[in-house]
């Protein structure tokens, strides 16, 4: 009787002392996430898409903004996601939403890297690898790790899924694909249909010896949840462009493809650069492959990633042919062919190297010393030179207003002193905007819609507000009629600009603040055709760094 309890809390130890390695490696991989992506909010999107899940749960914060009140395409995120801006602050959500992916990332991908490679510590190494490749090794300007956003947590629940399809456990990997495809309809559908081709190789194509019996089939009843999950982000896509007419959705879809996304959508005009590193991966990812032939969960994730890539092709291939017909070549390239490439790619080189260095150790452990050193080398420099780009002051590289304190302050001011229903005119380059001042505005080159006719009107407002802020230092005679019409078609009561010294007045509307470059402009209610905003404050304020002009 002692032997057995003896035996039963011997077994209770080892269990537990595996279940805190595991939990330790865990935290690492979002550690290493953390490095990689943990930078002051907003980053790359975040203030276009929390900004968008702020609006949808209190129409009153920005109101009558185009952009926010305009269709959205990512509902089940929307619904399960944006009721936390109902409780907290922006940044509070993005570091919250930033948590919570990271976390999910770091537990989908070591359940990923263990199915190829069950080791402790390789799925550290598999990640450290991953993140540096997607950062550098991508064609199309996709990424996996960064700020919080919708297909973060998709790429976690498709990796959740290809785990459970390397295992043959094709009931939880629909569920997880139909999840994925729930939050961002793309990332979800694309891996869903390289599922198709795996399943269908493993069933009707494999013949290997090493396959002891065929594989089960697909519950009929986790396909038909897995539908219904994926019909929560198709339907609310499909559904963008209904009742629009034809003409407005063709412009839209040109305008979408070739004028304000085709860095990620047109393989013609992908930097070349990018195109060759992203082959360069290929090849290295195809001479792992054939190094590890022999590795069953390895071997099937191969044909998995060659469908990410088989799709990325037929892509390219549209582009090429295509190209010469706008219309048409728009209305096949809005899908974002390359992102799942751009992702897989990598993950393939990731863990193939793990893999075969895992093969190397058994009869050549030199060589699988150095080349574990050289994988952590690659990693870590990668990574490091990744960090140093992002620490480096705005001065030194990309000069936006976003990086800029004096932009940042007239942000604040603006919140501080307009209304809450005011309208900005604002520099069409910015993007973080509605983050600080927590304002509407009229346009910016970030935020654009996803439906078609909100895609046709950004467009209009866009073109037009490029013209005008071309015009801004020509004498005020010539542009306040143009002035005048705009704020009477967008119903904005202030101009934002930069580039100007301090002055009481601008185009004959008062200046109400001057500082670091930039004026707030009011503009007096007979320009536009509304009263005075509902604050009833209509003197002009001003506010300089030494209270003067």
């Amino acid at each position: 009787m002692e032997d057995r309890v003896a035996t039963v809390d011997l077994a209770g130890a080892v269990g537990h002392h595996w279940g805190l390695r595991r939990t330790a490696e865990i935290v690492l991989i979002g550690l290493v996430f953390f490095v990689q992506a943990g930078w002051p909010p907003p980053d790359v999107n975040e203030a276009h898409y929390l900004a968008k899940l702020k609006h949808f749960w209190d129409s009153q914060w920005c109101p009558g903004d185009a952009f926010l009140k305009s269709a959205t395409a990512h509902g089940a995120f929307a619904w399960t996601c944006g009721w936390w801006t109902r409780y907290a602050s922006l940044p509070v959500v993005a570091w919250l939403g930033r948590l919570l992916t990271w976390g999910l990332l770091a537990w989908s991908w070591y359940r990923l890297s263990w199915t190829i490679v069950p080791r402790f510590g390789v799925a550290l190494l598999t990640g450290g690898l991953a993140v540096a490749l997607w950062q550098y090794g991508h064609m199309s300007g996709e990424w996996v790790v960064g700020g919080f956003e919708a297909k973060g947590i998709a790429y976690a629940l498709n990796f959740l899924a290809i785990g459970d399809l390397l295992r043959h456990r094709y009931g939880w990997a629909c569920i997880g694909f139909g999840a994925a495809t729930a939050v961002h309809v793309l990332v979800g559908g694309w891996a869903f249909l390289a599922a198709g081709l795996l399943y269908g190789w493993d069933r009707w194509i494999d013949r290997s010896a090493t396959r002891a019996q065929p594989p089960p089939s697909v519950p009929w009843g986790a396909v038909l949840g897995a539908i219904a999950l994926a019909l929560c982000g198709v339907w609310p896509a499909l559904g963008l462009n209904t009742g629009v007419a034809s003409e407005t959705v063709e412009l839209a879809e040109i305008v979408y493809v070739h004028r304000r996304l085709p860095h990620h959508l047109v393989f013609t005009q992908f930097p070349w650069p990018l195109i060759a590193r992203h082959l360069g991966l290929v090849c290295v990812w195809a001479a792992l492959v054939c190094a590890l032939n022999r590795q069953s969960a390895y071997r099937r994730l191969t044909v998995f990633i060659w469908g990410t890539v088989l799709i990325s092709t037929v892509g390219a291939v549209l582009s090429l042919v295509l190209g010469h017909d706008l219309g048409a070549s728009a209305q096949w390239l809005r899908f974002y062919w390359h992102r799942l490439s751009d992702v897989m790619v990598p993950v393939g080189v990731a863990i193939g190297c793990a893999a075969w260095i895992e093969a190397q150790s058994v009869f050549r452990p030199s060589r699988a010393a150095w080349a574990m050193i050289a994988a952590i080398g690659v990693a870590t420099s990668l990574m490091g030179y990744h960090i140093w780009q992002r620490s480096l002051p705005p001065a030194t590289h990309v000069v936006r207003h976003d990086d800029s304190t004096d932009w940042r302050r007239v942000c604040r001011w603006i919140a501080d002193n307009t209304p809450p229903n005011a309208r900005v005119f604002t520099p069409i380059s910015q993007r973080t905007f509605k983050w600080y001042a927590q304002r509407s505005e009229v346009v910016t080159w970030k935020d654009i819609p996803q439906d078609a006719a909100g895609i046709a009107e950004w467009w209009q407002r866009f073109q037009r507000a490029k013209t005008f802020r071309r015009r801004l230092h020509e004498p005020p005679e010539l542009i306040f009629g143009e002035l005048q019409s705009m704020a009477e078609d967008y119903q904005f009561q202030y101009v934002l600009v930069s580039g100007f010294s301090p002055r009481p007045t601008w185009c004959g509307q008062p200046v109400v603040y001057a500082d670091g470059g930039y004026l707030v402009v009011r503009l007096m209610s007979p320009i536009v055709g509304v009263g005075p905003c509902e604050s009833g404050n209509d003197a002009p304020r001003v506010r300089r760094g030494d209270g003067t002009f």
